[in-house]
């Protein structure tokens, strides 16, 4: 029986993500995400009101109550990055009895996640923050503010599906990857940052192709928006408001509109970006790399971007694995066999995914450039220790595939095809029960991996 529904992905992108991204909420260890301890700290400040990190000492971080900082380094037990070692289910059930103690106090360092804006902790300090009404088990507040996580990573990548009138299918799977999911059903900033930029890459695709002839006001105002959350959440992703370049003139009404209309764009992202940089700097929490490092990226700039893609480009067969699905700690191995077939889907569905109207050489390039600056820009923090002359593979050692999922629509935007597509539209069904599968078995390696 064929949908009648012009648009059959938004409901099992939701269904999909909301279900896979609690069943990882639940079966994960706590602290067993990346960064997750540093996550979950941040974003209780912020669920205490307290928005910005501050410094004493040497040390950029936050207030928070002691029982939250030792359930959620306790619980990291030496098994990140041990695949021999695993933790037993009692354990982690003797843990929901660790009552929350906000009279004991601790100013604990978070320096990597104090960066990044409170947009992208939003749904968890908010469990948080409702939570505590209800409960004194800091574990089961850590466990509602990862399903709320699942919730607010699902229902953007709802709205991407349903706001895209093309290129739906590629959508779908990018946000049902299973690191993407894996990470939505964490504590990570990761989950509200990619949905923010799946979002806004749809809304520019709706932008440049609805049928009326002038872009409704509307979706202007909702660019302008997405723009400036993604800019307060991760700044690093801000030049992804470029794909406001995408939307032809014609939809503007005139040239000048158009100026006018992407100039805004960018300068509210940027702004947006330039603020709270400011305010991190006037609180003393924007690190300050070796002098020498910055001195010798200022003296030959073109030297230090080519080494640093080189040093990515050479463990470009390690990213793509990270992007598909490398969970836990960088530790959880998905079936191979599965995570290479779900990457060819993914290129077949991006190359014969069909974008109206057909993007052109320019569109293209525009496209190319935007992931290219933005990869910098990210990678950017982890390769300066590779000047003068830095340890070999600084940047190897910390930057991970998953840096690139907000990227993943757009970068299938370059290989789309440039005739009329393939009607997967058809093959929904297809596809949302090769997607199941592939996030069935990457729930299993999880089971496997810290319990098996």
């Amino acid at each position: 029986m064929k949908s009648t529904d012009p648009n059959p992905w938004y409901l099992p992108a939701f269904g999909l993500a909301l279900v896979f991204g609690s069943l990882f909420a639940l079966l994960t260890p706590p602290s067993q995400a990346p960064d997750e301890p540093s996550h979950a700290r941040r974003a209780w400040a912020i669920s205490e009101g307290r928005l910005l990190p501050e410094r004493r000492g040497d040390r950029v971080g936050g207030e928070v109550p002691k029982s939250v900082v030792d359930v959620s380094h306790d619980f990291l037990a030496g098994i990140p990055f041990h695949r021999e070692r695993k933790i037993r289910l009692a354990t982690i059930l003797a843990g929901y009895a660790v009552p929350l103690d906000p009279d004991r106090r601790e100013f604990i360092a978070y320096p990597n996640t104090a960066l990044y804006g409170p947009v992208c902790y939003a749904p968890q300090a908010a469990a948080f923050a409702i939570g505590r009404r209800f409960t004194r088990s800091v574990l089961l507040l850590f466990t509602l503010g990862r399903l709320a996580n699942a919730l607010a990573a699902a229902a953007l990548l709802a709205l991407a599906v349903r706001a895209a009138p093309v290129f739906r299918p590629a959508l779908f799977l990018c946000g049902l990857l299973p690191m993407a999911v894996f990470q939505a059903g964490s504590l990570s900033a990761d989950a509200v940052t990619n949905g923010l930029a799946f979002l806004l890459t749809a809304w520019c695709l709706r932008s440049r192709g609805r049928e009326q002839a002038r872009m409704a006001p509307a979706d202007l105002v909702v660019l302008l928006l997405l723009g400036a959350l993604l800019a307060l959440s991760k700044p690093g992703y801000l030049l992804l408001s470029g794909l406001v370049l995408l939307v032809p003139t014609a939809r503007f009404g005139s040239g000048s509109r158009r100026v006018a209309a992407t100039v805004a764009m960018l300068a509210s992202t940027a702004g947006c970006a330039a603020l709270w940089a400011a305010m991190l700097r006037e609180r003393g929490a924007l690190g300050s790399p070796a002098s020498s490092n910055v001195a010798t990226l200022r003296a030959e700039p073109a030297s230090f971007l080519l080494r640093m893609l080189a040093d990515l480009w050479e463990r470009a067969p390690t990213l793509a694995v990270q992007f598909l699905g490398k969970l836990g700690w960088a530790d959880v191995s998905v079936p191979a066999a599965l995570l290479a077939a779900y990457g060819l889907v993914i290129l077949l569905v991006g190359a014969t995914g069909r974008v109206a109207p057909e993007l052109r050489l320019r569109d293209r390039a525009i496209v190319a450039a935007i992931i290219l600056a933005t990869v910098c820009f990210v990678a950017l923090p982890f390769s300066l220790p590779l000047f003068p002359p830095g340890p070999e593979g600084a940047a190897a050692h910390h930057f991970q595939g998953r840096y690139l999922l907000p990227l993943g629509p757009a970068g299938l935007l370059l290989v789309s095809g440039r005739r009329r597509g393939f009607d997967w539209d058809r093959r929904w069904r297809a596809l949302a029960g090769w997607t199941a599968l592939v996030l069935v078995a990457s729930v299993v390696s999880v089971v496997v991996r810290y319990y098996g």
